[in-house]
């Protein structure tokens, strides 16, 4: 009887704690040109932790030259996106924040990343001015479209 009284309150006590967990969505890079880019993300981190890393899945670890690759996977870049290429990227976290680069013979732009907390993928902004050719949060908060050759 005790047992099943001392079960009880421990199911109920774990039902009432708040669970911590960290939101994490996917984006995608989507290369519609005829030509490669290299981009990379710069993430926030200042704690020990994996949280605010972004992932990039459908894609070779050997395009990501200079990229920590952890358990196969790249994570933050820089990798270079194929021409016609779409790659998967996967954020860790909920408060992301960063920074980011896309390049490639014709040019150089930096990016900005800040996720509100609420949404699973930052929001992306240039820092200086607008890169024509190249949507950003076009097709879901957090991707990047190539759609001309710049």
């Amino acid at each position: 009887m005790h047992k099943r009284i001392k079960a009880s309150l421990v199911i109920v006590t774990l039902l009432n704690l708040p669970l911590i967990s960290y939101a994490n969505g996917n984006a995608t890079i989507n290369n519609s040109s005829n030509q490669s880019v290299v981009i990379g993300f710069i993430p926030d981190v200042s704690w020990s932790s994996d949280l605010g890393n972004i992932y990039f899945y459908d894609i070779s670890p050997s395009q990501c030259p200079g990229s920590t690759i952890d358990n196969g996977i790249p994570k933050n870049g820089p990798c270079t996106i194929l021409a016609g290429q779409k790659v998967t990227i996967h954020y860790t976290d909920d408060m992301s924040r960063g920074g980011g680069f896309i390049s490639n013979n014709n040019f150089a732009y930096t990016f900005s990343y800040l996720t509100n907390g609420e949404d699973p993928c930052p929001t992306l902004s240039w820092n200086h001015g607008i890169l024509p050719g190249v949507e950003i949060n076009s097709s879901s908060l957090g991707s990047i479209t190539i759609t001309e050759n710049n």
